[in-house]
């Protein structure tokens, strides 16, 4: 189906609940968008968070479902799996984006 403008009142009517992968954090189907200062530790933050999504554990002290993963980043491909390595992250449920040259 195409993209359609809808008017706000029509929304309004559906039910629109929400699946939650992290409670109130990171919800199932969106798309999430990361983004702060450099060296903020944004990297460092996903990954953790990626390795929760990947084995359903905790992350910061909010339950987890063990989902599938889609990271798309402007990090090098040799910089992500070292990210990975260091985490011990199994990464079952990781798929990255490879862009083609």
């Amino acid at each position: 189906m195409p993209n359609s403008l809808t008017p706000l009142n029509t929304i309004r009517q559906r039910n629109l609940t929400v699946d939650w992968l992290v409670p109130t954090i990171l919800a199932k189907g969106h798309v999430t968008m990361l983004a702060g200062q450099p060296k903020a530790g944004k990297s460092t933050l996903l990954f953790h968070l990626i390795r929760a999504l990947d084995t359903g554990s905790d992350f910061i002290g909010f339950p987890t479902l063990e989902s599938k993963v889609l990271l798309i980043s402007e990090e090098s491909l040799s910089s992500i799996v070292s990210r990975a390595d260091e985490l011990h992250l199994c990464a079952s449920n990781v798929f990255v984006y490879e862009p083609q040259e």
